[in-house]
């Protein structure tokens, strides 16, 4: 099923959000990485997906600094 760039955003930073151990931290990055590779791939806005690219790496690197 087709998700949309906004919607797969907003599904990333509930995964990144989820995230309790350091195993499902590296979940969330693959999925970041595949969210990059996919939408760049459908030929989407590129500035767009770069900036929702760098936003859930914060969201990533944040929730590493939390600990856990």
């Amino acid at each position: 099923k087709f998700m949309s760039l906004s919607k797969t955003y907003k599904k990333a930073l509930k995964v990144i959000d989820s995230c309790h151990t350091k195993e499902q931290i590296k979940g969330a990055t693959n999925y970041v990485n595949l969210f990059l590779s996919h939408f760049t791939k459908m030929g989407e806005d590129s500035e767009l997906i770069k900036i929702y690219y760098t936003e859930l790496n914060g969201s990533i690197q944040n929730k590493l600094n939390e600990g856990f």
